[in-house]
């Protein structure tokens, strides 16, 4: 595959991105100096720890922010995806709110259809952060890279995010696959995201065969 090298520098404000609700249920009803003796011994044994070591002072800088573990889970728990087989973590967003609900239901509703299960709803939270990067940018080119938008062969892509990472490029911009006229992001360095906040609580209903959201419960930030 030939690495196609149109890059831009953009700036996302904000992107957004949709995941199962965060918790810490050690933290739960805990306040005051107890809350804050048990945060710093959780930070001792942070699974960021190791990505603080890899990418330096920056990343360490943003271990106290609002909203670190959505930055940061997925370069510490890396899997497969359109771009990474595995072997490195994505931060997947878009570029607006029914873009992100697009991609996810999508993902959603596959895995439970692959599981067979029952009518179901799943809570999703959706969280917004700036990008701010020179990305490897693919967007218009499904007739020249229709590899990368394969809807569910993602080999192809998978090369193409493993020669981006080999240029040490943080990131992708890409058309959604999923809704016509989106478009996402494939973050490959936390470096290149800030000021997460946390915006709508969602759900998601599973009547076995599709998957829609059905309402935007609250809205609320993390301070």
């Amino acid at each position: 595959m030939t690495l196609r090298r149109i890059r831009r520098r953009l700036k996302i404000a904000p992107s957004w991105r949709i995941i199962s609700p965060p918790q810490n249920r050690i933290l739960l009803g805990i306040v005051g100096e107890e809350r804050r003796a048990v945060e710093a011994t959780l930070a001792r044994f942070s699974p960021y720890a190791h990505l603080v070591e890899n990418l330096g002072p920056s990343v360490k800088a943003m271990i106290a922010t609002p909203g670190i573990d959505v930055l940061l889970a997925p370069f510490a728990f890396p899997g497969p995806s359109r771009f990474s087989r595995g072997d490195f973590g994505v931060y997947y967003a878009s570029a607006d709110l029914k873009t992100a609900i697009a991609e996810t239901r999508y993902h959603r509703a596959l895995a439970l259809a692959e599981s067979h299960s029952p009518d179901a709803r799943l809570p999703v939270t959706a969280f917004t952060a700036v990008i701010d990067a020179m990305l490897e940018d693919i967007r218009g080119m499904q007739t020249t890279l229709p590899g990368c938008y394969h809807p569910t062969d993602y080999r192809e892509s998978q090369a193409y995010g493993a020669l981006v990472k080999r240029r040490a490029s943080p990131g992708i911009a890409y058309d959604s696959v999923r809704r016509a006229g989106g478009q996402c992001f494939g973050i490959f360095d936390p470096r290149a995201l800030s000021d997460c906040a946390r915006v709508h609580d969602l759900e998601y209903e599973w009547d076995g065969a599709t998957q829609t959201m059905t309402k935007t419960r609250m809205e609320i930030s993390i301070d």
